[in-house]
């Protein structure tokens, strides 16, 4: 039966235009565990895939831009070399108070995933700040459902 667990990152990195409207981006987190979305914090620790020690998660997608200032975008998010989500989004980006920044959300939809979150769903709220020069920071919160591994394969 899957289990919900929660993730929070800040991804940092690059979007660099493909063509037109399109960009390419890998940004990058550091390792943060998965923690069970119910129950008290005294059992906060989730049995899930966590980001070892000194391994960064990597985000990685694909976004286009449409003149309105929405945008679709999917990629997948490695958690480790084994383990990771694919997702598809849609949100938006606007003008921001400082110079040279445009923030905006998203809402992800978890497609799938492969290693132990070949089965998992859920969905990831996304906080975008992209700068004129392609700097993109990604505050994430997400909420999975991954399957635990029986006692049979543990």
């Amino acid at each position: 039966m899957p289990e919900p667990v929660a993730y929070a990152l800040r991804f940092r990195g690059e979007a660099v235009p493909v063509d037109g409207r399109r960009l390419w981006s890998e940004s990058r987190a550091p390792g943060s565990p998965f923690v069970r979305a119910l129950g008290d914090a005294a059992d906060a620790s989730a049995d899930g895939p966590a980001v070892p020690a000194g391994v960064e998660a990597v985000c990685r997608r694909e976004l286009r831009l449409d003149e309105d200032g929405t945008f679709v975008c999917a990629g997948e998010i490695a958690f480790s070399p084994e383990d990771a989500v694919t997702f598809h989004a849609s949100g938006a980006l606007a003008e921001s108070p400082a110079a040279g920044l445009r923030h905006g959300t998203a809402v992800c939809a978890v497609t799938g995933g492969r290693g132990r979150l070949a089965a998992a769903s859920g969905s990831i709220a996304s906080q975008l700040l992209l700068s004129a020069d392609g700097t993109l920071v990604d505050h994430q919160l997400g909420l999975l459902f991954v399957e635990q591994p029986s006692a049979k394969e543990e």
